[in-house]
C-alpha cells in the first residue's frame, strides 16, 4: 500500500515524519447572523496586540507556513487530566424524551495559563452506531501534544433523524468557544476531524461555519456564539451525499434521513459540506483509499476539488489499495503535522505511540457506513 499526495503538502509531512463541569458560559462578541468572524488574534506573543482582518475564519494563506511557535515543552506541568460525561447540551429525541449529549476532554495540567488549542474528534457509524469514548486514545494522544482534545457524542438515528447529528455538533462547538475562558483554551484555534460519517460532520463544520442559514446552524444548546473552526481533517468520509447511489431503505443512511437519498434529497444536500464551500473556508487535509468500496474515492476527490475551487487549501492523500479502514501510519503522522501547523499544537511526536495503540482507522465501522453499488474510483 502506498501515499499519493501533492508536492506542497509532502514537505511538510516528510519533515514531521523525521523529526463533570459546571461552567458558565462566556460572553461572546460573535454575531450569529454573520457569515464573518471577530477579528482574528495573532498567535505569536511577541505581536500579540495585532489583529487579522476579519471574516478570514483564521484561513492560511497560499504561501504561508502557518503556526510556527508551538514551545510546548516549557509547559510546567505533564500529568493528564480527564473530565468526562460533561453535559454540553440538553435537548430532545424525536419521541419527545429529553437527551443530553456529553463529551469527554483530556488536557494537561498546567499552571502557565497559555491558552490551548482545540482538537474534536467525531466517531463514525454511520448515524446508527458509535460513541465519544472510541476516541479516547485519540485524546490522549492529542493532550500529550498540548491541546484540549474533545471527543464528543451526537444523537444517531435511533434518538433523532436528520439534521441532529449535524446540530448536535455545532453544538458542542460553540459550547466549547462560549466557555473558553474558564477550559483556557484559544476559541480561535479548534480543529477538527474523524472518520467516515464522522469526517462528513467534521467537513460540514469547516464549510459551513457561521452560516446565516437556521437550518443547518440549528439551536440545540449554546446560542449565539459562532461555531466556525479553523482545521479540518476527514477520513474516509462522504462529501456529496447526493452522489452516493444508495436506494435501499434498510440502509443505516435511510434510518437517519428517514428514507432513502433520493426521497429525501434536499435533506441530503443540507448535510453535504461541497454545498457551503467558499474562500472562507478552513485549511481541509483529506484521507482516502482508492479501493474504498463503501464511500468510494470520488468522494475525497469531490472534496478536495470543492474546497479548492472556491478559493480554500484542500490537501487529498490518495492511500493507494487502501479501503474504508485504513492503517494508522498512513494517516495519523500526516494528520498530526497537519493540526499542529494550523493550530500551533505538537502532537506529531506523539503519533508513533497511537499508532501501536491504533493501527487502524475506523475498525469496527467497515460494515456499518452504506453499502454502495457504486465501484471505487481508479487511481488516478
Amino acid at each position: 500500500m502506498s501515499i499519493s499526495w501533492n508536492h506542497r503538502f509532502a514537505a511538510l509531512v516528510g519533515a514531521a515524519i523525521i523529526g463533570s463541569w459546571a461552567l458558565p458560559v462566556i460572553a461572546q462578541t460573535a454575531s450569529p447572523g454573520s457569515r464573518q468572524r471577530p477579528p482574528q488574534k495573532v498567535l505569536d506573543e511577541k505581536t500579540e496586540d495585532q489583529t487579522k482582518p476579519a471574516g478570514e475564519r483564521g484561513r492560511r494563506q497560499q504561501g504561508d507556513p502557518g503556526i510556527t511557535d508551538r514551545d510546548l515543552s516549557a509547559a510546567p506541568d505533564t500529568d493528564l487530566q480527564w473530565v468526562k460525561d460533561v453535559v454540553y447540551a440538553e435537548t430532545t429525541a424525536d419521541d419527545g424524551s429529553p437527551v443530553r449529549l456529553l463529551m469527554d476532554t483530556a488536557s494537561l495540567k498546567r499552571s502557565d495559563g497559555k491558552p490551548m488549542p482545540v482538537m474534536i474528534y467525531v466517531h463514525g457509524g454511520g448515524f446508527v452506531t458509535g460513541s465519544r469514548e472510541e476516541g479516547h486514545d485519540i485524546l490522549e494522544t492529542f493532550a500529550r501534544g498540548g491541546y484540549f482534545a474533545v471527543s464528543v457524542d451526537y444523537r444517531l438515528a435511533g434518538v433523532a433523524k436528520h439534521p441532529a447529528a449535524m446540530h448536535d455538533v455545532k453544538a458542542a462547538i460553540r459550547f466549547i468557544r462560549a466557555n473558553a475562558e474558564s477550559l483556557v483554551i484559544d476559541p480561535e484555534r479548534i480543529g477538527i476531524w474523524g472518520h467516515g460519517i464522522g469526517g462528513s460532520l467534521a467537513a460540514v463544520m469547516g464549510t459551513s461555519g457561521n452560516t446565516t442559514d437556521g437550518l443547518v446552524e440549528g439551536t440545540v444548546g449554546t446560542t449565539g456564539v459562532s461555531s466556525a473552526v479553523r482545521a479540518v481533517a476527514v477520513v474516509s468520509a462522504p462529501a456529496n451525499f447526493k452522489e452516493l447511489r444508495v436506494d435501499d431503505p434498510n440502509t443505516p443512511l435511510a434510518h437517519y434521513f428517514g428514507g432513502t437519498l433520493r426521497q429525501r434529497k434536499n435533506d441530503v444536500k443540507l448535510i453535504s459540506a461541497p454545498k457551503y464551500c467558499d474562500a472562507l473556508d478552513p485549511p481541509f487535509l483529506i484521507f482516502h483509499g482508492d479501493r474504498d468500496t463503501i464511500v468510494p474515492y470520488i468522494q475525497g476527490k469531490t472534496m478536495e476539488i470543492s474546497v479548492s475551487g472556491n478559493g480554500g487549501l484542500a490537501d487529498l492523500v490518495k492511500i493507494v489499495g487502501g479501503g474504508h479502514v485504513l492503517p494508522s501510519k498512513d494517516v495519523l503522522p500526516a494528520l498530526g503535522a497537519f493540526f499542529d501547523r494550523e493550530l500551533g499544537g505538537n502532537v506529531t511526536p506523539q503519533m508513533a505511540a497511537l499508532i501501536e495503540k491504533m493501527p487502524e482507522i475506523g475498525a469496527g465501522h467497515n460494515m456499518l457506513e452504506m453499502p454502495t453499488t457504486e465501484p471505487p474510483a481508479k487511481s488516478d
